[in-house]
């Protein structure tokens, strides 16, 4: 037997048999490389696993336990989290991971590809998380479309760490070299560098192969994977953009700096997951051309498929409408008009005019707008100069909700924020975690963002909301949160924790809702009918406003909150 092939499958493997006494298998999920993952239930901790189970007399089940316990080191929690990795008395070799409750990327691709800011945020968080890996010293060396998994709020996971590559090895292993078998695809090549770092660039190389597969759901990187193949021009592989209308230029560019050889128009190829993340940052905010200069050449729409697998749920679960593909932009033909130069005369004429009352009109339009804010301004201040100042006696008084205060109470002001973090009790909770310190730091060119929700701007039918808890650390008198929204129309809530309340609630019910607004402004108030005491405060979005096409994000520039400090 040859030390790469597997032993005796381990299909003598039924639903309900138990490893090593504690394991109860309940569904098998798919086979990897002679091994079996299966939907287990930890009978000691009452928790789902999944259980990946080789026979103990394969010859690579040494490396398979090695990699395993070598993952650990890995802390980002992107990667699926090893409990376990030993044998049993029955002659099982297994590794026991967290369950997470995610969709093979292979499967979502399947229902066509994503468009330009979904396919970078994916592979991004990819690149981050193969960054901490690398820091550790750890590779992944099989990184693909399956391996890949996306949760329903769009987080991402990766299984396999250490496993994979030990059951299969890398995927340019069966070519003469691995220069010769990426280029043979156009890819390019690795440099002979030392072994740590090749591996290296080998997850790098697949990342951009990823980011490939989530622009145009076509697989560039050989191997049965679920889609189809990448289409190649004469050896080379195609641009993405060659390949599926709609991809922006800096996607298709990024593409090709990690999978050119070289990289066209001599641009500098990414030879780190570092660099790629940064770079994938920026990708998508601009809108693709057009017109473009690299017009597609095969449909965007892959060949049927069989039923998706569910990779880490409790059963398989569609990937409907969590990534929907970007239509191609509509191009109107130009109505034909007579040519000659008697043609062009008369168009010339008529731009002139047409040019001459559109900046009059413009002049107008921006005279009548100037007017009516300074008089708004006039009128306002006289107003308020009126409600603040008025004479005693003269029985004018503040207006309801003015923050006005009334006599014997100190004004209103604004309350510090000890804190603030992500609240999403219905989702993985931890949505936009790293950028909360956005919303209260004083900077309205920083913002919290949610993920990117599709087809509903109620948080794509997912749940109820999302939001930032506010910890003003201790209790206070709370009347007023101001709020700066990135974008418009976003309905939201405010809800406090009862009087008294010292831990942090992390449920709804934990809290009370004191004020609603829907289809909010840029710039709004939310006032509280009467001043409540508390020391946490929640704003809670419910409905979004649209990014892009069926694409949905709530923007948070700032909150501050008022009332009086106790």
């Amino acid at each position: 037997m040859s030390a790469g092939s597997p032993a005796e499958p381990t299909s003598r493997l039924h639903a309900g048999d138990v490893l090593a006494g504690r394991y109860r298998l309940e569904d098998l999920i798919r086979e990897v490389g002679g091994s079996q993952i299966w939907r287990a239930t930890d009978d000691v901790l009452n928790r789902s696993v999944a259980a990946q189970v080789l026979p103990a007399s394969d010859p690579r089940a040494a490396a398979f336990l090695d990699g395993a316990r070598a993952s650990t080191a890995v802390t980002d929690p992107r990667f699926l989290r090893v409990l376990d990795a030993s044998s049993d008395e029955r002659g099982h070799a297994y590794v026991v991971r967290e369950w997470a409750r995610a969709v093979p990327l292979a499967a979502l691709l399947r229902e066509g590809p994503m468009d330009n800011r979904r396919a970078a945020a994916v592979v991004a968080e990819a690149a981050t998380a193969l960054e901490s890996a690398h820091e550790a010293g750890r590779t992944h060396r099989r990184l693909d479309p399956s391996t890949v998994l996306v949760k329903d709020s769009g987080a991402v996971r990766i299984a396999g760490l250490g496993t994979d590559h030990a059951l299969l090895g890398s995927p340019a292993s069966s070519t003469p070299t691995p220069a010769a078998g990426l280029s043979a695809l156009g890819l390019a090549p690795r440099t002979p560098v030392g072994a740590v770092q090749a591996a290296e660039q080998e997850d790098v190389e697949a990342l951009g192969r990823l980011l490939y597969a989530c622009l145009v759901a076509r697989w560039p990187g050989g191997g049965d994977v679920g889609l189809p193949p990448a289409p190649t021009e004469h050896g080379r592989l195609l641009r993405p953009r060659q390949v599926r209308a709609g991809v922006s230029r800096d996607a298709d560019t990024v593409c090709d700096r990690v999978l050119g050889h070289p990289p066209r128009n001599h641009e500098q190829p990414l030879r780190s997951a570092q660099d790629l993340a940064q770079v994938l940052a920026l990708v998508g905010r601009t809108p693709p051309s057009a017109y473009d200069d690299h017009p597609s050449v095969t449909s965007a729409d892959p060949h049927p498929f069989g039923p998706s697998t569910t990779y880490g749920g409790a059963e398989p679960v569609p990937p409907p409408a969590l990534l929907p593909a970007a239509r191609p932009p509509r191009r109107t033909e130009p109505t034909a008009e007579p040519v000659g130069p008697l043609a062009r005369s008369g168009e010339l004429a008529r731009a002139s005019v047409r040019g001459d009352r559109k900046w009059i009109w413009l002049a107008v339009v921006l005279l009548l707008a100037v007017t009516s804010v300074i008089a708004f301004a006039v009128g306002r201040a006289t107003t308020d100069g009126n409600k603040a100042d008025g004479p005693v006696g003269s029985g004018q008084t503040p207006a309801s909700g003015s923050g006005s205060p009334t006599a014997g109470e100190p004004p209103s002001a604004q309350l510090p924020i000890a804190s603030v973090t992500s609240f999403d009790p219905e989702g993985d909770g931890e949505e936009s975690q790293d950028l909360a310190a956005a919303a209260v730091d004083d900077d309205l060119q920083t913002s919290w963002t949610t993920v990117e929700y599709y087809n509903d701007r109620q948080l794509g039918g997912l749940k109820r909301g999302v939001g930032l808890l506010l910890d003003l650390g201790r209790e206070q008198q709370v009347s007023q949160l101001r709020i700066h929204f990135g974008a418009t129309p976003t309905s939201y809530s405010v809800w406090v924790a009862p009087a008294g309340s010292s831990e942090a609630p992390t449920s709804l019910q934990q809290l009370r809702e004191v004020a609603v607004e829907t289809d909010a402004a840029a710039v709004t108030r939310a006032e509280l009918s009467e001043a409540v005491s508390s020391r946490y405060v929640m704003l809670w979005l419910t409905a979004l406003p649209e990014e892009s096409e069926d694409t949905y994000v709530g923007v948070v520039q700032e909150i501050s909150v008022r009332g009086r400090s106790r």
